[in-house]
């Protein structure tokens, strides 16, 4: 198991066949190492749960979550949202919700990226428009970004409400952010976007 979580050495399909083998044990072997894990040792950990997870591995879903690693929040999310699609959705809403402005932005994109309808309420609260400081205009660049960067149909209502805002105190940053917006939309369908475009 050493061997196999160590991110020096080239994963050996033998030695992942031989490790899945042992199935729900794999998985409380994992838990047990589970301590200052680096988010090398996560990734090689959350691709053995792909194999053998199980509703069991959901805590150490969870713990791994907790990594201060994109990619790590990213593969836990896509393992939960086959798995068990409620905890993931409590996992990015509690993220949402976070003062720590990395755990707020990197719940953004994941809440765009798995296309989590559900909170997208909550997300476009995050949104401001009506006094706008400079630390939400990072936030506001970031949601208008990553919404056109999905380039999918569900994302454009998300939009056009951000376009049709006129009422603002902060009138420089909000031209801004519909700067980026309408110059950001070539990733959609022409026929989804054509209201904004007119």
């Amino acid at each position: 198991f050493d061997l196999f979580l160590d991110p020096s050495a080239a994963t050996c399909p033998t030695l992942v066949a031989v490790i899945k083998e042992y199935g729900v044990k794999a998985v409380e072997e994992a838990t047990k190492r589970m301590t200052q894990q680096t988010p090398a040792k996560a990734l090689r950990i959350l691709s053995l749960l792909r194999e053998v997870g199980n509703d069991r591995s959901i805590p150490l879903l969870k713990e791994l979550y907790a990594c201060d690693d994109y990619t790590v929040k990213k593969e836990v999310l896509e393992i939960l949202f086959f798995a068990h699609p409620p905890d993931a959705v409590h996992l990015l809403q509690t993220s949402l919700s976070s003062p720590n402005a990395q755990t707020l932005q990197e719940a953004v994109c994941l809440t765009i990226l798995f296309e989590v309808s559900e909170l997208m309420g909550q997300l476009m609260a995050l949104f401001k428009t009506f006094y706008i400081r400079e630390t939400d205009t990072i936030l506001n660049e970031l949601i208008v970004r990553q919404l056109c960067r999905s380039g999918h149909s569900w994302a454009v209502p998300y939009l056009e409400t951000i376009a049709a805002v006129r009422l603002t105190l902060s009138p420089r940053r909000l031209s801004l952010v519909k700067e980026i917006l309408f110059a950001s939309l070539e990733n959609f369908r022409r026929q989804d976007v054509q209201a904004l475009l007119e």
